[in-house]
């Protein structure tokens, strides 16, 4: 398998480490020279997350940090709001619990759309 591009690991831009901008243009700078992209998912709060493009990053991918955080339900929609402003895309970080949560929401889903058939059945009566 071919390596095509490298992944800068950090989820944010420490503003504690006054040079860390310059180190992630530089490391930018050796990863265009190698012919590789240089990729980014910053967590929800990651400083400088919508910069990506000026710090060099090919490509950003925002984490909403909603599965293991219990935030609201609504920190899906900001980050796809975030998300589509800023030119990134998606990540959702999950664990074996997203099994039976699927289960639990597809359960869900074919208890509506079975409601929903049968509503429009009775309807043709």
């Amino acid at each position: 398998m071919e390596l095509t591009g490298m992944y800068w690991l950090s989820e944010v831009v420490s503003y504690s480490n006054p040079h860390e901008e310059e180190l992630i243009r530089y490391k930018s700078s050796v990863v265009y020279r190698a012919g590789l992209k240089f990729f980014w998912i910053p967590f929800f709060y990651g400083n400088r997350a919508f910069h990506w493009k000026q710090l060099g990053f090919d490509a950003a991918v925002l984490q909403p940090n909603h599965f293991f955080n219990d935030t609201r339900e609504e920190r899906i929609q900001d980050t796809a709001e975030l998300a589509i402003t800023y030119g990134m895309g998606v990540e959702i970080e999950c664990d074996e619990r997203m099994n039976w949560m699927y289960q639990f929401i597809k359960g869900t889903y074919e208890k509506q759309s079975e409601a929903e058939l049968q509503a429009s059945d009775s309807s043709n009566l």
